[in-house]
């Protein structure tokens, strides 16, 4: 058996996933967190709190490849459970096409590293001489 839902979050900000699973007394079900996407185990587990029936996973998403779904999987000796969370990026929406753009100097050249432009986000790095 598994379940679903779906989170929004900004770039760079902090979000927790929960996990919490129905089980007998005296039962105490193995957590584990899985990208998805590629089927790697969350192995930081600083970010991740576990209790008796549940489990939390701390997340900071900054690189798109950390906005995908993440798979909660609770075993017992008799069961296991998944619970799947879809992390969805939340972007600027702006009228008009306004375009912001933020850039540093590194070398003498200018590295335009981040933009929202209507409303898609796109990331890149331009670099222009002087």
């Amino acid at each position: 058996m598994s379940s679903t839902n779906v989170m929004e979050v900004w770039k760079d900000h902090k979000m927790k996933l929960l996990c919490a699973v129905n089980v007998a007394e005296g039962v105490t079900p193995v957590f584990e967190w899985r990208r998805q996407s590629d089927g790697s185990v969350v192995k930081d587990r600083a970010k991740q709190h576990n209790t008796a029936i549940s489990s939390t996973l701390q997340l900071f998403p900054h690189f798109e490849r950390e906005f995908v779904n993440y798979v909660c999987v609770a075993r017992t000796a008799r069961t296991t459970k998944n619970h799947t969370v879809t992390i969805r990026r939340l972007c600027k929406y702006f009228v008009n096409f306004l375009l912001t753009a933020t850039w540093s100097v590194i070398d003498d050249k200018i590295r335009f590293w981040h933009y929202d432009v209507g409303i898609l986000c796109f990331e890149f790095i331009l670099e222009l001489g002087w």
